[in-house]
């Protein structure tokens, strides 16, 4: 072989080692990178005629603009959320949580019951959508009717509208007192989420679900193998809406999921519990409440300690942001 033949061979192989040896150095130096958000350039000044044959390497780090990389349909449920006066963080979360996942371009959605407190505020506009239901509680049939509206933030809002429910001056309760049919109130609006979701396109794949009011939604879409993803988020654990255990009847689920390994506890009916055992995925607020309410013998957990220790593989403490744009000490 030919002097400059055997060079140029010669500086072909450094520049395959050098493609081969980059992504690890990479990786390496920069374990942030991902192995995908990175191009290599291998530029060789090849001289068939001259001694000399150079090569050089130029690196282009192409970083990620999302650390999402499929964009997700989804649509969050909650008894609390914005136009509602703020009262609590959950309403806080339901503000700005949506806005933030709308950024790298996932569809998000809420649905919230449409109480009195919300029709009476004369700038906020919800039309009809021309969907109507009927959602069964019990032996009872009720109609859900639904509105779209959007929030502040520019988020979609679904309202569900049953006067028989939620046409009353609180949320759950009136002077200190909650109402005495909120069991049924409560499983009615599940029911009616999930009605809606199966009825929106594109097809949604996750609903994500906030504290007591709406965790039964996981036990249904179990109970009827539906095509959902689900995700419980505990805001607090010691709301857990607790009911008699004869008002399981107004779940219409079958008798097997007033057990142990169900929605039983100690006898009643506990929406929180069927959240924990049949969501996909648990997430709290920090990893300080996450260890609290886990903790054993604890009261943090309120009861329930055993079963999100038994359920921890699936349970994710994910800290609650700040909005500076509410909360900001430079403006404070």
């Amino acid at each position: 072989m030919k002097q400059s033949q055997a060079k140029f061979v010669s500086a072909r192989r450094r520049n395959q080692h050098a493609r081969r040896a980059l992504p690890r150095i990479l990786r390496a130096s920069h374990p942030s990178i991902s192995t995908d958000c990175y191009r290599i350039t291998i530029v060789s000044c090849e001289n068939w005629l001259g001694r000399n044959i150079e090569a050089s390497l130029t690196l282009n780090v192409q970083r990620p603009t999302s650390n999402i990389k499929y964009r997700m349909r989804i649509l969050m449920i909650s008894a609390e959320g914005p136009p509602l006066q703020r009262a609590g963080a959950l309403i806080d979360v339901m503000d700005a949580l949506p806005r933030e996942l709308r950024k790298p371009g996932n569809q998000v959605s809420v649905t919230l019951p449409y109480y009195r407190e919300i029709r009476e505020k004369s700038k906020f506009k919800a039309k009809r959508t021309g969907i109507a239901v009927d959602v069964r509680v019990g032996d009872k049939t009720y109609v859900a009717d639904y509105f779209e509206a959007r929030s502040a933030g520019g988020v979609q809002l679904f309202l569900v509208r049953c006067d028989d429910f939620f046409d009353r001056p609180g949320i759950y309760g009136e002077q200190g007192q909650p109402y005495e049919d909120n069991a049924a109130r409560f499983i009615f609006f599940c029911k009616a989420a999930l009605e809606l979701a199966r009825r929106l396109t594109p097809a949604l794949q996750i609903l994500h679900v906030h504290d007591w009011a709406a965790a039964l939604v996981p036990v249904f879409v179990r109970a009827h193998n539906l095509p959902f993803a689900t995700l419980l988020t505990i805001h607090h654990v010691a709301d857990q809406g607790s009911f008699w255990g004869l008002d399981f009847n107004l779940t219409n689920l079958p008798e097997r999921f007033f057990t142990l390994h169900g929605v039983e506890f100690f006898g009643r009916l506990n929406f929180l519990k069927g959240g924990i055992l049949y969501a996909d995925r648990i997430t709290t607020v920090s990893e300080h409440y996450r260890r609290e309410i886990s903790r054993p013998s604890g009261a943090g957990g309120h009861g329930l300690d055993v079963v999100l220790r038994e359920n921890a593989h699936r349970l994710t403490a994910i800290l609650h942001g700040a909005d500076y744009t509410r909360w900001n000490p430079a403006s404070d």
